[in-house]
């Protein structure tokens, strides 16, 4: 196969996000969503952060927030780190104090152009959504594991 013909390859057309969700390709099993709330303390979001081995994650005003429109912001590590390291009393807040705006949605059907397209313009994650819930989070990581993967199966 001529090496130029592999990228087009690797960015089907009709590659879809869902196709990213299951592909296998995550090292442990994680939770669909992992979510804060924003009536959580900082130091309780950074703890799920670290249990869960992830970077960001959506806040949900709601005990049990996965549709879509409870989703209310977002905290990073990097957030976070930056906040903390400046004020460490900022653990002792809630995590609506301090949330960064929502991670970008992407629709489960929608074309992996877009969730490129959203990624490689500056989002941290994008949240997939699916019957109107958050279904998973979709990261830079997610998406080029994925192509890693695809393209040692062709």
């Amino acid at each position: 196969m001529d090496a130029r013909e592999r990228p087009a390859r690797l960015l089907d057309r009709r590659t879809r996000v869902a196709d990213v969700l299951g592909n296998g390709h995550r090292r442990r099993e994680l939770p669909s969503v992992v979510l804060a709330r924003t009536t959580d303390r900082v130091g309780a979001a950074i703890d799920l952060l670290q249990l869960h081995g992830i970077s960001q994650m959506p806040v949900s005003e709601e005990p049990d927030g996965d549709a879509i429109e409870a989703v209310v912001g977002s905290v990073t590590e990097k957030g976070l780190l930056d906040r903390t390291y400046r004020d460490p009393s900022v653990v002792q807040r809630t995590v609506g104090e301090v949330m960064d705006k929502p991670l970008p949605t992407i629709d489960a059907p929608d074309s992996l152009d877009a969730a490129f397209t959203l990624l490689s313009g500056g989002a941290p994650a994008l949240v997939v959504v699916a019957q109107g819930r958050a279904a998973a989070v979709v990261t830079k990581l997610d998406l080029l594991e994925f192509l890693a993967h695809r393209g040692s199966r062709d």
